[in-house]
């Protein structure tokens, strides 16, 4: 009897180690698990920007431990083709970050929803084929942000600030997000009564080079130069300012790296944030369960766009902003 006592106390003791045991493991598991890094690819189209800064940052802050891989295409489709075909491998990633609309678009078309995709700084997301509408994202494993400025607060700046009543217009023919910038001016211009040029300056080409050359023959054409949100014209931004400057014609940049690297003004958003607001929908969709298609496009608020100002450029131009200019200011 007491044989038979002392083996059921073993038998239990033995069962409620191993019970232990298997919980400890368990919880390991889970440790484990916990402590993988949420793998995000990174692809770029023209090198890391404030927007990947603030992205990182955003997901940093939350505390999630994350690895990145980056890749940039250098503003080459072909470059950027080549890699998705060959190369880029959606298993080894449980998210993918795009930058800018043409990359964006390229990703969206060779990843087709295997792994869950952010886009930011995409100017037009729905016309781009990335989302259904600008309020409902509606496009499975896919979301993203815009930073778009409104073209009518982009214009009254010029008729307020440059008394601008002609105003030329850049755009790059072979980004569709340049293209439809450069349709909006054209149609919200013509309701204010501004009279506007477009000028095709494809990367590529020595379009851009020939419209510099001859800005002083053009500078009765037009009394501002508008440069809409678009990759090649920001990495040409000095070129085009330094031009411009000698040539006594203002230019107006649609986001906030034209500014910065030069332009005089612009409504713009801060990029950062941007990437901020980018990041908070990864984070949404990984720690809430709060499926992408169900986001809207994240865009800012109006008390996020402000007037940016270049102060080189301003010095230069000998430009004072007037006073009662009733907006926010950011100078760079």
């Amino acid at each position: 009897m007491h044989h038979h006592r002392y083996l059921l106390i073993r038998l239990a003791g033995l069962s409620a180690f191993l019970g232990g045991a298997v919980c400890c493991v368990l919880f390991s598991v889970v440790l484990a698990q916990a402590a993988d890094p949420c793998r995000v690819a990174m692809l770029t189209w023209r090198g890391q920007t404030r927007a990947e800064q603030g992205f990182c940052a955003e997901l940093a802050a939350s505390g999630l431990p994350v690895q990145y891989y980056h890749w940039d295409a250098g503003q080459s489709v072909n470059r950027l083709c080549t890699f998705l075909r060959k190369e880029f491998d959606t298993d080894r990633f449980d998210y993918v970050y795009t930058f800018g609309t043409t990359c964006s678009m390229r990703v969206h078309e060779a990843v087709q929803g295997r792994v869950p995709h952010i886009y930011c700084i995409v100017t037009y997301p729905d016309r781009a084929g990335l989302a259904r509408s600008m309020e409902w994202g509606g496009i499975q494993n896919m979301a993203g942000v815009s930073h778009q400025v409104p073209v009518s607060m982009q214009l009254s700046l010029a008729v307020q600030l440059l008394d601008c009543t002609r105003l030329g217009l850049l755009f790059n023919p072979r980004e569709p997000n340049s293209v439809a910038q450069m349709s909006q001016v054209c149609a919200a211009a013509a309701k204010m009564g501004i009279h506007v040029t477009t000028y095709r300056v494809a990367p590529d080409s020595d379009y851009l080079d020939c419209f510099l050359a001859d800005l002083k023959g053009r500078s009765s054409e037009f009394d501002a130069l508008y440069l809409p949100s678009d990759s090649y014209l920001c990495s040409r931004i000095s070129d085009i300012t330094e031009g411009c400057i000698k040539a006594g014609i203002p230019v107006i940049g649609a986001n906030e790296q034209l500014v910065r690297d030069g332009a005089l003004l612009g409504m713009v958003v801060d990029y950062e944030y941007m990437g901020r607001l980018a990041a908070r929908q990864l984070l949404a969709h990984k720690l809430e369960g709060k499926p992408f298609k169900d986001m809207p496009v994240g865009r800012p608020a109006q008390g996020d766009i402000y007037l940016g100002m270049n102060r080189e450029t301003m010095q230069r131009m000998g430009f004072v902003l007037p006073k009662g200019v009733d907006l926010p200011v950011r100078y760079y």
